[in-house]
């Protein structure tokens, strides 16, 4: 089972793909997480979204799907993956679609969590 869990900033979404892991033995991707593994590896990659980050950009949509790509690929963890915060655009589901289609995978469940701006605060 594959989920996407997406929602504001402050939601929750960490929180609750945790508790989402626990439960059914899932793999939490977070981009976070992989973009400071990548820096804290010191690769190639890793020194290339050190100096995008520093100067204050985004890291681009290729580089992170090329990361997701990596991380779906793994035998280990087919179908068996919780996407926190991802993706984060039209651009990013779209090859999110097409990555997981290529490793003979699908999104099962997408959860929204919906949270009033206060309560955010």
């Amino acid at each position: 089972m594959n989920i996407v869990i997406f929602g504001p900033p402050g939601a929750g979404k960490g929180t609750q793909s945790n508790l989402i892991v626990q439960k059914f033995k899932l793999h939490q991707l977070s981009t976070g997480e992989l973009l400071r593994n990548e820096i804290n590896n010191k690769s190639v990659l890793g020194n290339k979204i050190f100096s995008i980050i520093n100067s204050g950009q985004l890291v681009s949509d290729k580089i992170v799907g090329d990361l997701i790509e990596i991380y779906i690929s793994k035998k280990e963890l087919k179908n068996r993956i919780i996407f926190d915060g991802y993706p984060r655009n039209l651009n990013q589901a779209l090859y999110l679609d097409q990555i997981l289609k290529k490793y003979d995978q699908k999104i099962d469940i997408a959860l929204k969590l919906s949270v009033s701006l206060e309560t955010i605060k």
